[in-house]
């Protein structure tokens, strides 16, 4: 059999149309599964990050100062929002890796093989694309109930809420008046109301029997 110059400058020779079917093919599902394999990854990486985001979030909500909840529920609003556009972005970077991907096995696919496993793939990448969405919607909603529900358990924790009812605060000086001990006869205590303080002396004090 005689040697083309065809052959010789191939990158690589095959006796058939037949063998060379086949080469393609596997190396088709190769790349198929690679991605495949990618996607997968992807997932669970997402959830570990969602589940170390919100293991996270738990921490800061225990440390959560009773007596300014605005302005911590403000703080662990700012971090569950760039939570969210870091996953968005991570999501986002990992798409456009898959639709590099896809656009290199659609011009490989197109010199070496059918159309139709093209357009397989193709749907199976769009189906993957819309189960990571919909699982990181899902996930960004449980977060944000989460916060609602800690948000007003915060503010029916407040102590302006608390003195709206008839409790009071008193202080003497800086600190705050817990126990009987901490008053002496003729000290000046400020006791804070839901519209004011008032200055009052101590004539007396007795101790409640448990």
């Amino acid at each position: 059999r005689d040697t083309t110059i065809v052959d010789f400058v191939a990158d690589m020779r095959v006796p058939t149309p037949t063998a060379a079917a086949n080469i393609i093919v596997d190396r088709f599902n190769s790349l198929r599964n690679r991605v495949e394999n990618y996607s997968k990854d992807m997932i669970i990486y997402m959830d570990k990050v969602f589940f170390k985001r919100s293991q996270r979030f738990d921490i800061l909500s225990l440390k959560l100062d009773k007596n300014s909840p605005g302005a911590r529920i403000g703080m662990v609003k700012d971090f569950l929002l760039f939570c969210q556009n870091s996953m968005i972005s991570v999501l986002n970077y990992k798409i456009k890796d898959f639709d590099s991907a896809l656009d290199y096995f659609n011009s490989y696919i197109k010199n070496n093989g059918p159309l139709q496993k093209l357009n397989q793939f193709k749907s199976r990448i769009e189906l993957i694309e819309h189960k990571i969405k919909d699982r990181m919607f899902n996930r960004e909603k449980t977060l944000l109930d989460y916060i609602s529900n800690v948000e007003f358990m915060l503010k029916s924790l407040d102590p302006t809420n608390l003195l709206k009812k008839g409790y009071c605060i008193v202080k003497k000086g800086d600190k705050i008046v817990s126990d009987v001990g901490d008053v002496a006869l003729e000290d000046i205590l400020e006791i804070k109301v839901k519209n004011g303080y008032i200055k009052s002396s101590v004539v007396a004090k007795k101790i409640l029997e448990e």
